[in-house]
């Protein structure tokens, strides 16, 4: 049998040896503390001795109406078990696990002992867990299974991004969210067996919200175990990446077109460093795409037969920077020239900064190239022949210098003696030439004292 009179001493030293311990008079002041208390607390005995407890306390804490009563019901007989936060002499904050406990002698409590452990360490581990959970759930869309899939809970977060209230999603099956098809594949079953034999899962997922939306998000889908290592629970951490994914996609599309087409696509940062350029730049220019990424378009593309008033000027619309389209001559890796088309648009950034340029560059030498060898054949007839051209109310819009140099005569005087076109031809005549036909005539003109026969084509 286990004789407690013969064996309290040992019992009190043991107390002593683990516990802090303090002993108070009714009124709450300090009669007795053990080394293990007052080492928790940074006092000396004689230090605390004759004080009141309050000392231990926060001031706001002392005066309050709750800690009065606290007292008042210790000196009733009825303990308190708790965790408390106490000030040490230093002024720091202790935790402690604490039970005071009145000793009652005769039907009367005769003083109040203090048995504490100090757990500030695992506190503020709790609080700093509790904190960042609570980060978490103001971040991330979290939901909590059991082992067969059911919803236990899910945040805020969670419940807005699917459409769903608490009351509508608890008890009911992960696969809620789940397109059926998946549902009822063997993966999905296997995921879910993954997850109770202690396995997490993270990727992105599409899943359904109420409405029937496609969601995408990147989820990490956790086991939490208890001590003995068994999972308890599943727990899900996730966020919304559907914009993302979206953008993804776009982005694919828009690759596809870019390296499909014959055309050049030039992307460059704000500093007009090329940051990606397709197929179709290096089909156009005979550079690959690892030879130009980093660098300035113009460094490499202006040559000797760039018209330096249209680089100058392209070079403006860049600064800006705005969208623009441009006409110029530029040069290939291996020398040779072409025409192109330049298109280019500034983009912007969500803040509204300018992030980026993205140019399309088409190849225009044959087109510029008849459009050149028209206007020198243009200027070759033009040498010979007296040009006019009026608009189709009648109104001369243009004359070439032919007047000056065959006839001597002043361009402005001559102008008005030609002023509008109509008066040289008849209502047939000139019903031909408003429905696109030539007619050829010979019209007489009198300027400036001087008679002159031309034989004229309208057209």
């Amino acid at each position: 049998m286990f004789g407690f009179n013969s064996n309290s001493d040992n019992i009190v030293n043991a107390i002593h040896t683990t516990q802090a311990v303090i002993q108070f008079s009714l009124d709450g002041r300090i009669e007795h503390a053990n080394n293990n208390f007052l080492n928790l607390m940074g006092y000396q005995l004689h230090e605390v001795k004759g004080k009141h407890h309050s000392i231990f306390v926060e001031p706001g804490t002392a005066s309050s109406s709750a800690y009065q009563q606290f007292w008042a019901d210790l000196r009733t007989g009825k303990p308190q078990t708790a965790e408390f936060k106490r000030i040490a002499k230093s002024g720091k904050e202790v935790w402690i696990q604490a039970s005071y406990t009145p000793i009652v002698k005769n039907g009367k409590v005769q003083k109040v002992i203090k048995f504490a452990s100090d757990i500030t360490e695992q506190v503020v581990k709790q609080a700093d867990v509790e904190s960042q959970l609570q980060a978490i759930h103001r971040a991330q869309a979290v939901i909590e299974f059991d082992l067969d899939g059911k919803i236990l809970f899910a945040n805020a977060n969670f419940l807005n991004l699917m459409g769903y209230n608490l009351k509508e999603v608890t008890g009911q099956h992960h696969r809620i969210f789940v397109d059926p098809k998946e549902a009822a594949s063997n993966s999905y079953t296997d995921f879910w067996r993954r997850l109770r034999e202690g396995s997490y899962q993270t990727a992105e997922y599409k899943r359904l919200t109420k409405s029937g939306k496609e969601v995408w998000i990147h989820a990490t889908y956790n086991p939490i175990k208890g001590p003995d290592g068994k999972v308890l629970k599943i727990v899900k951490f996730a966020n919304d990446i559907s914009h993302e994914v979206e953008q993804k996609k776009e982005f694919r599309l828009l690759s596809m077109v870019a390296n499909e087409t014959d055309n050049a696509v030039l992307i460059s940062n704000s500093d007009r460093q090329i940051q990606y350029v397709n197929k179709g730049f290096s089909q156009m220019t005979g550079y690959a795409q690892h030879e130009v990424l980093g660098h300035i378009a113009r460094e490499f593309l202006i040559g000797p037969k760039t018209d330096p008033v249209t680089k100058d000027r392209i070079e403006a619309e860049l600064s800006v920077p705005r969208a623009f389209y441009d006409e110029i001559e530029i040069h290939r890796k291996d020398g040779s020239s072409l025409w192109i088309s330049v298109t280019s648009n500034p983009v912007y950034d969500d803040s509204g900064k300018h992030s980026h340029y993205i140019a399309i560059l088409a190849d225009i030498s044959k087109v510029k190239s008849s459009a050149l060898e028209y206007q020198t054949r243009f200027q070759a007839i033009s040498q010979s022949n007296l040009m006019l051209e009026w608009n189709n109310f009648g109104q001369l819009m243009d004359i070439n210098d032919y007047p000056q140099r065959q006839f001597k005569l002043d361009n402005e005087q001559f102008s008005r003696v030609v002023a509008d076109w109509r008066s040289f031809l008849n209502q047939d005549q000139a019903a031909k030439v408003i429905a696109g036909q030539s007619v050829v005539t010979d019209i007489h003109l009198q300027v400036n004292g001087k008679q002159l026969g031309i034989a004229a084509t309208f057209c």
